[in-house]
């Protein structure tokens, strides 16, 4: 039977002398996420679905006490509810299904069978979580991604105004994309190859805006973490702040070997 969260802090309020710990599973959507309940003797309470708006998620957790497990797979929508719990003072996990496939191996897969394994791993200790970095990191990766992106953007308008002269069998002497080369260009008064230079101008100012605020973030940083790779011949700001940014904490890592063994 499909109960609320109500009745699940009820049911744990009658067997408090038994200190019962709540696991809670969520398989995350675009617009849903799928909720399961299991109690510490593996007995499933609820397996609910609910919408992904922060006011329906805090309705469900409203009478959830703050000590319950909740473990959450790792999406690319994770990030803001996981800090909202977070900062909701919840404890969740994020799961790694790399490492356990409990779920993706299974032969029916349906939400409420995922949400529900995933609060019976954790209830198991078998959730090999992944690492959160801290809030200053987080923001990191995004800039480092985003710029990556915009590059990748960048080349593929080069890319693009290559196939258009090969197409009218044109080649332009000197070193591609300099000035001069640019020039050359926009005198051939292709609306196609302009586009593609607007485009790139427009990307091009916007990877400078981006390379600005990593150098100020290397200069502002509160310890030595990002200038320290700028020592190794080839390393420049935006690699530093990479290494920095997929890394994150180093303390965390055993030894060396155990940082090389990150993927």
């Amino acid at each position: 039977m499909d109960v609320g969260p109500t009745s699940l802090l009820r049911r744990k309020n009658e067997h408090r002398d038994k200190r019962r710990k709540i696991y809670v599973g969520m398989d995350l959507h675009k617009h849903s996420i799928q909720i399961a309940i299991v109690y510490k003797n593996g007995r499933m309470e609820s397996n609910t679905k609910i919408s992904d708006t922060f006011k329906d998620i805090d309705d469900f957790f409203s009478e959830i006490p703050k000590s319950v497990g909740i473990v959450m797979e790792y999406p690319s929508i994770y990030e803001a509810i996981f800090l909202h719990l977070r900062d909701a003072g919840y404890n969740p996990v994020l799961f790694n299904s790399y490492k356990a496939r409990a779920i993706t191996s299974s032969r029916i897969k349906t939400d409420g069978i995922d949400a529900r394994v995933l609060a019976e791993l954790l209830w198991d200790g078998y959730i090999p979580a992944c690492h959160i970095p801290s809030q200053d990191i987080l923001e990191m990766r995004h800039l480092i991604r985003h710029r990556k992106h915009l590059a990748t953007k960048h080349r593929t308008m080069k890319h693009r105004i290559h196939a258009v002269l090969l197409s009218r069998a044109i080649r332009i002497e000197g070193t591609p994309f300099s000035l001069r080369h640019m020039a050359a260009l926009r005198d051939l008064r292709d609306y196609r190859i302009d586009d593609y230079l607007d485009i790139i101008d427009t990307i091009s100012e916007r990877i400078k805006r981006c390379d600005s605020t990593i150098q100020k973030k290397i200069e502002n940083w509160p310890d030595d973490a990002p200038r320290l790779p700028l020592t190794i011949l080839g390393i420049g700001p935006y690699i530093a702040m990479v290494i920095l940014a997929e890394i994150g904490d180093t303390f965390r890592f055993q030894d060396s070997v155990h940082l090389l063994l990150v993927r």
